[in-house]
């Protein structure tokens, strides 16, 4: 939810698009906690990631822990960043919508 209201509040339509967001995504969804071992998780993920160089932002960090640690599937289009995360699952909707 927070990358969705970010992302959001940096559109000049914020308010509009916001409502969209809030009536077709998020009450379709079930929105996750981040608890003890989500954290603990997100922490292994962004030290492994710097031993090995590569960078993934703190937000997706917390997206991926907190699927991880509920054993659930990411849906992004965003699968370059969530690839980097072993063991995460990730599906890519748009791309069955581009097909």
């Amino acid at each position: 939810m927070m990358e969705l209201r970010f992302g959001s509040a940096l559109r000049d339509d914020f308010k509009q698009f916001w409502l969209k967001i809030t009536r077709e995504i998020i009450y379709r969804v079930k929105i996750l906690s981040i608890d003890e071992k989500a954290v603990l998780l997100a922490g292994n993920i962004l030290a492994g990631l710097r031993k090995t160089g590569e960078t993934v932002g703190l937000e997706d960090v917390l997206i991926a822990s907190s699927a991880l640690a509920n054993q659930h599937t990411v849906v992004t289009a965003n699968t370059r960043h969530f690839s980097r995360i072993t063991g995460l699952q990730i599906e890519n909707w748009l791309e069955w919508v581009e097909s």
